[in-house]
């Protein structure tokens, strides 16, 4: 996929059609917007028949959020705990459900329901902390879908539902979005993500990810930075209390930070004394930023060559190798999937998800992979890492595309992730320990019929790493 309409990396401003690209400007008169989704914009009748077979179903889908997003936060503006903790006497109290993780949530079990017998703005009353009330967590509780089944989807949400019926309706708009090569949708997709993010302060789904690809894509760099620069580090307990208004965003402005060229792997203020940096999306959305730096410096040298820039260069290139290596541990399927999306995006969204599986890299690679397509010379690095010895051989040896699911019967907006008791301990963190291997282990990857990816302790350039490596006794030791 190539910006056919613009010399930019990606999405360029303005009005386009979204299958010929012919500006609103060139087409002399207003472009046709689609009614159903109120995204697609077309020049002429004849490209929105062109557009029919693809666009129907992303379609149907977003219109499908239009309609029923409204009456929910309609219920939302008074409503009344009271008359919504009623719960048939055979199912139970659903206070006394067992929870396990919800989706992408570290803590287990949800905040009780107050006992206010009047109507109240939930949008007002218990803003950033909306996950924090379900009344039925079908998807995550440890003995089943005990209630789920016997409620209807859309009937009596609760505000943890609702978040996830949001987070649904800005994958569905992004599909428009990214096909269409449409700023102004890319946008929208990215106000939504943002709303989630102040309707819940711990982000249960995720949306922080997906939003720091909206602002690449918006060529909003610095934005994306001070974003995920916010969410990635260690917050204060201050920081975690806060009241936006409508279109407000937390980011770190004034925080002291080195812009987007920092060694942010080596920041112990930010990430504690034993550099605990998540390894999730926030991860490779950084990664892309440093990426599109090169990019930047690489321009900046034809036309100076400066050596103070060639350094930068191999700094920056040096964090970005390190990125991956800590990438692939987590998940080895995700870069693969960058490399060749098709397998991916030809599936739909999983709804059982491993936490450092396929099925959970097929979710990032949805909203991921344009960058990485659009940016000159991405997919050259990202090969280049995997497969030292067979460069220019993006798809060796290929990877899997997905695991097998166990039976479900959560609706169509739920998510399961099912994460290892190892995952749950870590905390979604990268750990250094992770590089170390036993001489076991070792024997067993060597048979692998995979291209080993070695990761020398020496190139690390951890603080303490030297510590570390004296109290483990790993020598000169390579992880395969």
């Amino acid at each position: 996929m190539k910006n056919t309409h613009s010399g930019d990396y990606f999405f360029t401003k303005g009005e386009f059609c979204g299958v010929c690209k012919k500006s609103k400007k060139a087409n002399r008169q207003n472009l046709l917007i689609c009614a159903g989704c109120k995204l697609a914009k077309y020049c002429s009748k004849a490209c929105q028949q062109r557009d029919l077979e693809s666009h129907k179903k992303d379609c149907d889908n977003v219109a499908h959020y239009l309609e029923m997003l409204p009456k929910i936060e309609a219920k939302f503006v008074k409503w009344n705990w009271n008359e919504h903790q009623d719960v048939p006497a055979k199912f139970g109290d659903w206070r006394d459900v067992v929870f396990d993780v919800p989706e992408g949530r570290k803590d287990r079990g949800l905040l009780t329901p107050p006992k206010r017998d009047r109507p109240e703005n939930l949008f007002k009353t218990i803003l950033g902390q909306f996950c924090s009330y379900s009344k039925v967590n079908c998807v995550q509780n440890l003995g089943g879908p005990r209630l789920a089944a016997k409620v209807k989807e859309d009937e009596d949400v609760w505000p943890r539902e609702y978040v996830r019926r949001r987070m649904r309706y800005a994958e569905a708009m992004w599909e428009i979005a990214y096909k269409h090569e449409s700023y102004e949708a890319t946008e929208k997709v990215l106000n939504e993500l943002l709303e989630i993010k102040r309707l819940d302060f711990l982000d249960p789904f995720n949306a922080k990810h997906m939003a720091a690809f909206m602002f690449l894509y918006l060529n909003r760099y610095d934005d994306a930075f001070s974003f995920l620069h916010f969410w990635m580090r260690i917050k204060t307990e201050n920081e975690k209390r806060f009241n936006l208004k409508r279109g407000e965003w937390l980011f770190d402005k004034g925080y002291k930070t080195g812009g987007i060229g920092e060694n942010f792997l080596q920041c112990a203020e930010c990430f504690g004394p034993s550099l605990e940096i998540p390894h999730d999306g926030s991860l490779l959305a950084m990664t892309a930023l440093k990426m599109k730096l090169v990019k930047d410096l690489e321009a900046k040298l034809e036309a100076t060559n400066g050596y103070g820039i060639k350094r930068e260069i191999e700094a920056q290139n040096k964090m970005i190798k390190m990125c991956f290596k800590m990438l692939y541990m987590w998940n080895p399927t995700l870069l693969r999937a960058l490399l060749i999306p098709q397998p991916m995006l030809q599936r739909p969204l999983p709804q059982q998800c491993k936490g450092r599986g396929p099925s959970n890299a097929s979710i990032i690679v949805r909203y991921a992979w344009v960058f990485f397509d659009k940016l000159p010379g991405a997919s050259e690095v990202i090969s280049n890492f995997l497969n030292p010895k067979y460069p220019g051989m993006p798809g060796y040896p290929g990877y899997d595309i997905g695991e097998e699911e166990n039976q479900f019967t959560g609706s169509r907006y739920d998510r399961f992730y099912e994460n290892s008791a190892e995952d749950l301990k870590k905390g979604g963190f990268y750990d250094k320990s992770d590089l170390v291997s036993s001489d076991e282990e070792n024997d067993e990857e060597e048979d692998s019929d995979e291209e080993p990816v070695h990761i020398d302790f020496d190139e690390l350039n951890i603080t303490d790493m030297k510590s570390a490596k004296k109290a483990m006794k790993i020598g000169k030791k390579t992880y395969y």
